[in-house]
């Protein structure tokens, strides 16, 4: 599936989750789940069915966050 991120293309912008290496990947990857596993996992008195929908929709929010700060810090969009 990489084969079609952009970050192989010799021209036009890189992914910024993917551009840094395997580090910042391994790093942004660790901020996408942990607030999953925190929800998932954690002792709560909330039924699983609420934290398990809690955490698909924190899912989505730590992706945009991650991406977009990365996509700030390397000006992706200018």
């Amino acid at each position: 599936m990489d084969q079609h991120c952009n970050v192989h293309h010799a021209t036009g912008k890189h992914c910024p989750f993917c551009a840094h290496g395997a580090s910042a990947y391994a790093l942004v990857l660790f901020l996408i789940l942990t607030p999953q596993a925190l929800l998932s996992w954690w002792p709560s008195r909330w039924d699983w069915r609420f934290r398990f929908i809690l955490a698909l929709l924190v899912f989505p929010v730590t992706a945009g966050i991650s991406a977009g700060v990365l996509g700030w810090l390397d000006g992706y969009w200018k």
